[in-house]
């Protein structure tokens, strides 16, 4: 089970640094703890489609914005980010 106080504080540790904590709060703050646990779900459960499974997840989750804008241009997917705490979360190396 995920916990989305301890997620979260967790993405700012990891993510703070780099992106700016206004851009990580943007980011993960709007997920509600059901939604949380359902990417979680997909993360362990979809090896092989888990990508695109989180993808689709994110870009219909009303509350979540599906890009975010990187430092010196460009765009990237939510979804990107998602599945990359998911790794640091589920593994325990954050």
């Amino acid at each position: 089970m995920v916990h989305k106080a301890n997620f979260i504080s967790m993405c700012h540790r990891l993510y703070d640094n780099i992106h700016g904590k206004e851009k990580i709060k943007k980011i993960f703050e709007p997920i509600s703890e059901d939604q949380l646990s359902n990417i979680l779900k997909i993360y362990n459960n979809d090896f092989y489609k888990r990508i695109n499974l989180i993808e689709a997840y994110i870009a219909n989750a009303p509350n979540i914005q599906n890009k975010v804008k990187l430092k010196g241009g460009g765009e990237l997917s939510t979804s990107a980010f998602y599945l990359n705490a998911m790794q640091h979360y589920t593994t325990g190396d954050y």
